[in-house]
Parts: structure tokens; sequence; C-alpha cells
């Protein structure tokens, strides 16, 4: 069948059939592609996705070609006949969608093929992909995938290090939080607590993974959760007023109990007491974030053995901020 010398014809001719170049080279011909009605590159694009977004669509030879077509009649320069923009827009993300569709289907296919026997090997080739120079990475649907099958594997050291490439959502981090507490993966369990605020676990999941870290004897896990929650409940104070009320918790949770921790509880007491009269005569930004160091050292000649009370100088430490010169305000016990 001859193609149509009509622009507008021989440009949805094309499109059903594929043929980029044709498309390519009647957009580059300033007569051709003057004479090509708006409404004929709508209904170019519209049939292109349609081709080129259908559920089952494997990625092909075909779907590929659909999607060049669909990138060149998105970009006509300025000045000839433009598609409508909300379709560009549309067109655009679904573009996005399937080429995320194609990183993720490869970068899950390294994992869904052995998960059951993840070796090193295996996870050396998950970080070469990660640590490429490609243009689009994984997702985080991919990444958490990625996650729970680390931890179904018992390989935390893996488990941190895709961390450290990217996040899980919120949802995802409180269930991979549980499975860090259940094992009593305190380091997992700390860099859990410390994503971006947006993908930290929230306080119910919190809450629930707290309660197994004092179910399985995991005290200095529960410990450090039960700082993050003081945490979260008070997102806008400094660590100086972050570390008054961690150790206010501990103060009025405690028990008497032997002469060793009725000597610790007294010496957090006085720490507590240092504390408030710093934070509350001391304005100077880097001052009072060296105070929290002061505070950290002077609890650690404190904690001995003490599980609950190290989760709890652990968390302070990894919030006190960044540290500078400053005068030393050191506490006296």
């Amino acid at each position: 069948m001859a193609i149509s010398n009509d622009p507008n014809e021989r440009l949805t001719y094309c499109v059903s059939k594929g043929l980029v170049k044709t498309v390519k080279s009647l957009i580059n011909d300033i007569n051709q592609i003057q004479k090509i009605q708006p409404k004929t590159i709508d209904m170019a694009i519209e049939s292109a996705l349609m081709t080129a977004t259908p559920k089952e669509a494997e990625p092909g030879e075909r779907i590929n070609k659909q999607w060049e077509i669909i990138t060149l009649l998105c970009n006509i320069p300025k000045g000839l006949p433009q598609p409508n923009a909300k379709l560009v827009k549309k067109a655009l993300a679904e573009h996005e969608k399937y080429y995320q569709h194609l990183c993720d289907t490869e970068f899950t296919k390294l994992i869904k093929e052995k998960r059951e026997q993840m070796k090193k090997e295996d996870w050396d080739s998950v970080f070469d992909y990660l640590e490429s120079d490609r243009v689009k990475k994984p997702s985080q649907i991919a990444i958490s995938f990625t996650l729970r099958v680390a931890a179904y594997h018992n390989d935390w050291p893996v488990f941190m290090k895709l961390l450290n490439h990217h996040e899980p959502d919120w949802k995802m981090a409180g269930n991979l939080l549980f499975s860090a507490v259940q094992v009593g993966q305190y380091d997992a369990v700390k860099q859990l607590c410390n994503l971006s605020q947006e993908n930290m676990p929230n306080t119910s999941n919190i809450k629930r993974a707290m309660k197994e870290a004092k179910r399985t004897g995991h005290h200095e896990i529960a410990s450090y959760l039960a700082c993050e929650l003081i945490h979260q409940n008070n997102l806008e104070k400094d660590p100086l007023a972050l570390t008054q009320a961690i150790l206010q918790d501990y103060v009025d949770h405690s028990f008497i109990g032997s002469s060793l921790f009725n000597s610790q509880l007294k010496g957090v007491k006085n720490i507590l007491t240092h504390v408030k009269r710093i934070t509350a005569q001391e304005h100077d930004e880097n001052a009072r974030t060296n105070a929290v160091l002061d505070v950290v050292q002077s609890l650690q000649h404190v904690l001995g053995d003490n599980k609950e009370l190290m989760g709890r100088v652990d968390f302070i430490k990894a919030h006190r901020g960044k540290i500078e010169e400053a005068p030393s305000l050191k506490v006296e016990l």
C-alpha cells in the first residue's frame, strides 16, 4: 500500500506502523510539518500511547519505536504546529513510568532468579548495578523488595549498604524495623530510625517494634526506640532540649533497685539537673551542641552495663548535632 502524500494522512499511517525515520523526516521537513494539523498530532500521540502502554505490554522493538515517535511528537520545535500541552504532559509522564518499569524489571531480575540462595557474588552484581552511571535508577518499590530479600536472608551488612543507596517508604521502613528488632540487629534499627522524615517509620510502627524488642529481651533497642518516640514528638527541639526530654523520661520511668542502679540513677539525675540549667541559660547554638557532647561523656562514666541507659546514650550521640569549637561545659557528678 502506497503512503499518502497528504502530510496528515502520512503521519497517521507512519505512526500506526512504527516508522520512526519517516515520522522524524516529516517533522524535520518545514514544508510538510507546517501542513499538519495540531489535532492530527494529538491523535498520533494518543494512538502511539495506546500501543506503548497496555498493561500486558512487554519491552520490545515495537514498543520502543512507539516511544521514540511519542518523544519526537512531544518535542516539535516552537513556531510549528504543536500538540495539546496536557496531552504532552500525560505522554511524558507515561514515558517516565515506562522507563522506570524497564529499570526496575532489569534490577529485580538480578534478585528474583536467585532470591532463595543469594550469594556474595549475586549481591556484588546488585551493587554494581546501583553504583553504575545509569541515568535511571531503581525505584523505591524495587529497593524495598531488595531490602526485604536481604532481611529474609539475614544479610544485614548488605541490608545497611542498600539503605545507603535508597530509602524505602515509611510503611516498608516500619515492617523492616520490626524484622530487624526480632533478630536484635541494633545497627540496622538505628539506621532505619535515621531515615529522612518522610520515610522514617511512624509512631505506631515504632511502638510495635519497641514492644517486640521488650518481648525478645533486646533492652538496648527498646530504649533506643523509646527515644525515637520522644524525638518524633519533639522534632522542632534542638539537641540539648531533646537530651533533656530523653533523660527526664528515663528518670520518670526508673524504679528503685539495687545500690548500683540507685547510684546510676543518682548520676543521671545530677546530669539532668545540669542539662536543665544549661538549656535555660545558654543560647549560643555551638555551646548548646557542645554541652550535649559533654553530657554524653558524663553519661558514659555512669552507665556501666545498663543496656537501657546505653540505648539512650547512643540515641543522644546520634542526634547531638554538629560539634564545633566552643567552651567546655563539663558536668560535675
